[in-house]
């Protein structure tokens, strides 16, 4: 059942016990906020649509042409909702001789602030293999993002190749190649790089050098100053990604649609008393141009 029983706990019962200590060990600093559009919401969803731009002028004949914007798809945020509880026998906390049951509890907020720190995580760690029911269906970084106006080609933002200096220019110049629904060239800044610790020192060393990398010419290096270097030790090894921060703060979203809250109630014929915990948020993208997902 999960409960906190004085059975189970002996030790908290001895009174000669010099210290028992908990959570004494500093978390991951949260990410979410630098990543993520924060946005809170009182309704129990959140509908975002899109448009294609107006296609480009003709050649007057003595008409003048009629061009045609396209509705693009379709985002639908929905929000899940995440609860849990400690559950402590009444002896237990009465007969805790360092009273340190008092401080199971406050675990709680630990434990929410973490779980959502990883559902944050998840939209990289699954953006190669999450594949949305609405939007345009494809994952976050595919291979085949497609358009809703005819004749236009499917966009890729995804590759396998590793952190490298080279590797970095070829996805930036991938990047800048990227168009809208109407296959028109967009301005995108490619300016922050996102990684696990594993690429850490590659990636300071890419951006921070002021000679080329890895080599013994002495041409400057064109990556100097250009990146920022986001480390989050969530995300899945080897795994980085290419972004332009200001389209990311934009376009990727956190929705709070209910606050973490904290309760506590009590069974008055088990004498256990139980402190609850319970949250509803949820995240979404409004388009996809502004990352480049590798996964070498």
């Amino acid at each position: 059942m999960g409960v906190h029983l004085a059975a189970n706990w002996p030790d908290l019962m001895e009174k000669d016990l010099r210290k028992v200590y908990i959570d004494n060990y500093a978390g991951l600093p949260a990410m979410v906020p630098d990543l993520f559009n924060v946005q809170s919401t009182m309704d129990g969803y959140e509908k975002i649509s899109s448009a294609s731009p107006v296609p480009d002028h003709v050649e007057f004949a003595g008409k003048v042409s009629v061009v045609q914007r396209y509705q693009g798809y379709d985002k639908t945020a929905t929000f899940t909702e995440y609860a849990a509880q400690i559950q402590v026998q009444r002896k237990l906390a009465a007969d805790d001789a360092n009273r340190t049951v008092n401080r199971f509890p406050k675990g709680l907020a630990e434990s929410a602030k973490r779980s959502r720190e990883k559902l944050g995580a998840n939209v990289f760690n699954l953006a190669f293999t999450y594949e949305p029911t609405d939007g345009d269906g494809a994952e976050l970084c595919a291979s085949d993002h497609p358009s809703t106006v005819p004749n236009v080609t499917a966009q890729n933002n995804e590759g396998a190749l590793s952190m490298s200096a080279a590797n970095i220019e070829t996805v930036r110049q991938n990047m800048l190649d990227f168009t809208d629904l109407g296959g028109e060239t967009i301005t995108v800044e490619p300016d922050t790089l996102i990684c696990y610790k594993d690429n850490e020192e590659t990636g300071y060393e890419i951006i921070n050098s002021k000679g080329k990398v890895e080599t013994a010419d002495n041409n400057v290096n064109f990556h100097y100053g250009k990146y920022k270097l986001i480390v989050w030790n969530r995300l899945t090894t080897s795994n980085w990604f290419v972004v332009d921060y200001d389209r990311m703060k934009d376009y990727l979203v956190w929705w709070n649609r209910e606050p973490i809250q904290f309760m506590q109630d009590s069974d008055s014929d088990t004498h256990i008393a139980k402190y609850l915990s319970y949250y509803r948020c949820g995240t979404s993208w409004d388009d996809w141009p502004w990352i480049y997902g590798l996964q070498p």
